[in-house]
């Protein structure tokens, strides 16, 4: 018989949290929140009269103007780009960062590189950004929770089993997730049925 190792029980949970597609659902709330602050920035700037092209041409008439000048005096022009904007959005300044990252949940595979753009901050916006921002925060914990429930469920269930034939009679479906398949005998039942694990870990494929 095959000792299920730790090895073995490791490449289980990362196949299983492959199989339920994690990074790609989290890389798709990121990419959702990250669009979510483009279109708060644009409106940031709208507000202000401004557009990223005209943004633009008074940096570039800034720099018209200390070259001109640079025999005269010192003029300095910093630009304005950061990760990220704060804005008033009903009564509350909320943040948004333009890699879609959010300050207070923490990212299962890491969090995007930085992305710098100009915005203007401390403008009020409708409360619908807050809204729209809350829903996909939301979605976003509840991606977490359902892996931390994945990975917890199954560190729990193959503590119970030593070798790789005794799991698979018990949960035949498992063979799906193992790095090897291998072939079952006999076994022992498993803390929750097989109908629950199959459903936590997207089985069958």
């Amino acid at each position: 018989m095959a000792r299920l190792t730790a090895s073995i029980r490791n490449a289980i949970i990362n196949n299983a949290v492959a199989n339920k597609q994690f990074k790609e659902r989290e890389e798709a709330i990121f990419a959702e929140r990250a669009q979510l602050a483009e279109d708060v920035r644009v409106a940031s700037l709208k507000s202000a009269g401004l557009t990223d092209e005209k943004v633009e041409e008074q940096i570039k008439s800034a720099l018209r103007l200390r070259k001109s000048l640079r025999d005269v005096c010192d003029v300095n022009v910093y630009s304005a780009k950061c990760s990220h904007i704060r804005v008033n959005l009903a009564g509350q300044q909320r943040r948004f960062d333009f890699n879609g990252d959010v300050y207070n949940i923490f990212g299962i595979f890491g969090t995007p590189d930085a992305v710098l753009k100009i915005g203007k901050d401390d403008v009020s916006l409708d409360r619908e950004y807050c809204e729209q921002l809350d829903e996909i925060n939301n979605r976003h914990k509840k991606l977490r929770e359902e892996h931390e429930v994945l990975i917890a469920t199954l560190t729990a269930t193959l503590k119970k089993f030593t070798t790789v034939e005794k799991l698979v009679a018990s949960w035949p479906e498992a063979e799906q997730l193992l790095p090897a398949a291998e072939v079952v005998v006999t076994g022992t039942d498993v803390a929750l049925s097989v109908d629950t694990l199959n459903a936590i870990c997207g089985l069958p494929k």
